[in-house]
């Protein structure tokens, strides 16, 4: 009867320690307010080599984090080509939602929401390219590069600098287009961090286990 009770102690404490740890690491891992670029590539959907569509999208892509939630914001170069884009959104797909055009360029800007950046996202795209007698509907998946994550920070110039001085930053920020850049540490994936949590629970478990039955056999003698 005690090993049923200490058994049940032993792993109620440690679904509690799960639950705590995974709660903080989620809260730990995520970005903070701001704008960022991130490489990303459009991957098949049954498998992680590249679709020929990745050669329509421009990279880096642009990742915009407002109170938590993330929007990637991405140019397509043959606008012409993809009439339609629609990424999943948990069961069911949207129309990715256009910011942009550039007629001229035959480009636009799309954006969407990115709920796991270390989780592929399933996009289903219609492209018709009438010279090439060509016109399909894809399921592609967007595959983003955590570790190629770069803030990009606003870069002001002071009205109080010399007029050579300034000059010569202006030349500088027009250079950058007004911005800076940081590399940000690439946070470590839920399934590493998962996997690492549930091996050493493990061991934490198997130890109290061994003194709690050493405990109960000390006192049966």
């Amino acid at each position: 009867m005690r090993r049923i009770v200490v058994c049940s102690l032993v792993l109620v404490t440690l679904l509690a320690l799960m639950l705590y740890v995974s709660i903080d690491v989620e809260a730990t891992n995520a970005l903070a307010d701001g704008k960022y670029t991130i490489s990303y590539t459009i991957v098949k959907a049954d498998n992680d080599s590249a679709s020929i569509a990745n050669d329509y999208f421009q990279k880096p892509a642009t990742l915009v984090v407002q109170k938590g939630q993330m929007t990637a914001q991405i140019t397509l170069n043959q606008s012409e080509w993809i009439k339609s884009l629609e990424v999943k959104n948990q069961e069911s797909y949207t129309d990715a939602k256009v910011i942009s055009r550039n007629e001229s360029q035959n480009t636009r800007v799309v954006q969407f929401q990115v709920n796991d950046l270390s989780q592929p996202l399933f996009s289903k795209m219609h492209v018709l390219i009438k010279e090439h007698n060509y016109d399909h509907h894809h399921t592609v998946r967007f595959r983003f590069d955590q570790s190629s994550l770069v803030e990009v920070k606003s870069t002001p110039v002071s009205s109080s600098t010399p007029k050579k001085a300034q000059t010569k930053n202006q030349e500088t920020v027009s250079a950058s287009k007004g911005t800076t850049v940081q590399q940000v540490p690439n946070p470590k994936t839920g399934d590493e961090t998962n996997l690492t949590l549930i091996l050493g629970l493990f061991i934490v478990s198997l130890l109290l286990l061994r003194i709690s039955f050493g405990f109960v056999r000390q006192k049966r003698r």
